[in-house]
């Protein structure tokens, strides 16, 4: 089976490339070159949230970091996923299962491409309820932590918004909220990349989201200072997610599994 994952290029992108490495023989993975990061001031709140972003990652995934940097030698780049190479393209005519992690929005002929492959996409929240930027944080901060994990569904037009194959939440525990998040990540990581669910959802047809259980569709331009700092007053952000989950219950779908 020949695979490509387009992704990005953090630690936690760099890791399902890992994960598939482990398992099958014929992955090639794509990120655009790595953007130049903001510039915030030092003092202020995203600056903190980012940092702290950071350092949850690094303690998340540091037991693989020096697997995942071993290999860096076969991550290919590409400028603009929607104005790809004549290489990158061949690559997806020839490839037999490609996955979507953390790209920017496709469009144009890419997407009619990449539809046309069956492209799953891995989105860090659960659809229908969440979809868009930071999902895991909106739901954290609208305090439905049952609804922190992600969706793995088939790549459509609409952001987020395709066919669903399975919701996922990770098995409670006693991390902290922000930690729990990114744990999310690498369970799922390990989920999808396991050879005998992947041969058994290529032919699904998943099943049609309904758009009346949205709860946020958001950008990025709604993460900001002023969110942030209703987010802090909360002040729930390092409790344990076994605290937190007290009242809310997972949810009981057929396609919904804990990880």
């Amino acid at each position: 089976m020949n695979i490509l994952i387009l992704s990005s290029s953090k630690l936690r992108h760099l890791n399902l490339f890992l994960e598939f490495k482990k398992k099958f023989n014929n992955v090639k993975f794509y990120t655009e070159t790595p953007k130049k990061v903001l510039n915030y001031s030092n003092n202020n709140l995203l600056t903190k949230y980012f940092k702290n972003l950071n350092q949850i990652e690094n303690q998340i995934f540091s037991h693989n970091k020096k697997d995942i940097y071993k290999l860096k030698k076969e991550i290919n780049y590409s400028n603009n996923i929607n104005m790809p190479s004549k290489i990158l393209l061949n690559t997806i005519e020839n490839s037999d299962l490609i996955i979507n992690f953390g790209t920017r929005y496709i469009k144009g002929y890419v997407i009619d491409l990449l539809l046309n492959k069956k492209t799953i996409n891995i989105h860090m929240g659960i659809a229908p309820f969440y979809r868009g930027n930071a999902s895991n944080f909106w739901a954290s901060f609208d305090q439905n932590f049952n609804l922190i994990g992600s969706t793995i569904h088939f790549l459509s037009k609409g952001l987020d918004s395709g066919r669903i194959i399975n919701t996922l939440s990770p098995k409670l525990n006693d991390m902290k909220l922000g930690l729990f998040s990114m744990y999310a990540v690498k369970q799922t990581h390990k989920f999808i990349s396991n050879e005998k669910y992947l041969k058994r959802i290529i032919n699904q047809k998943g099943y049609i989201q309904k758009n009346n259980l949205l709860i946020r569709y958001t950008k990025k331009i709604e993460f900001n200072e002023n969110v942030l700092r209703k987010y802090y007053k909360f002040n729930f952000h390092n409790n344990s997610i076994k605290d937190l989950m007290t009242k809310n219950n997972y949810l009981k779908t057929k396609n919904h599994k804990l990880i």
